[in-house]
């Protein structure tokens, strides 16, 4: 008897071109390590409030992640052996890595890039569907793909206003997301919890956005407190 295919995880999902549901989400959060969890807000936070202080080793590291993911994935699709996956994500990751760090602000535009679809893909389908329009929120590809380009090309434009944008949302998901995993992990907020952000759709959105508006207001005032040097790299 064959056994069942497991679903694919967030992270083949992701490098595949799917995003996942929003209850995928969420029960992969709940699934989470509490260490893990603490790992991520921890990186969140450095992204969220000193984004624009350390955006090249946030960059590096970001470089070096989705390096070793793709590095990963390629192993897997190439040999169904242990090591190979784990030797090309090693190799990924230094090679991504190292390389981002000389073409930093095409690094950056790449990350900014790639921020701004996920923007621009939240902000089209949750306005599509808090005014009703089901067939308008069907095409929310459609704001992924302006978010990707005006976010893009804005690294070319306005870099320290891009690099504080892209950082700041990118830290405000990564410590939402942790909190929410180390909150689905207490017996007692877990069902009212996990209920509200499966039926409410828009708060876990809502909050993201807040979190990230607020930590980039930080970032651009602290930077202006200080004059902002003129970034380098790139």
């Amino acid at each position: 008897m064959s056994q069942p295919i497991p679903p694919p995880g967030l992270t083949d999902q992701l490098l595949s071109g799917q995003l996942p549901s929003l209850e995928q989400f969420i029960t992969r959060l709940s699934q989470s390590d509490p260490l893990e969890a603490l790992a991520l807000l921890a990186f969140g936070l450095v992204c969220l409030l000193a984004g624009w202080k350390l955006f090249q080793a946030i960059v590096v590291l970001n470089a070096a992640l989705l390096g070793g993911l793709l590095g990963h994935r390629l192993g897997l699709e190439l040999s169904a052996g242990p090591n190979l996956p784990v030797i090309l994500a090693v190799a990924g990751a230094l090679l991504v890595g190292v390389l981002a760090w000389p073409l930093m602000k095409v690094a950056v535009s790449a990350m900014a890039a790639l921020m701004g679809a996920l923007i621009g893909y939240a902000a089209w389908s949750q306005i599509a569907g808090a005014t009703g329009h089901v067939a308008v929120q069907q095409h929310a590809w459609a704001g992924g793909v302006i978010g990707l380009i005006t976010l893009g090309l804005l690294a070319w434009v306005i870099f320290r206003f891009t690099v504080m944008l892209f950082t700041a949302f990118q830290g405000a998901f990564l410590s939402v997301s942790a909190v929410v995993a180390l909150l689905l992990r207490h017996p007692d907020v877990q069902p009212r919890l996990q209920t509200t952000l499966s039926q409410e759709d828009y708060v876990l959105s809502l909050i993201v956005l807040v979190a990230g508006v607020i930590g980039f207001s930080l970032q651009y005032a602290s930077a202006g407190k200080k004059g902002g040097k003129k970034p380098t790299g790139g």
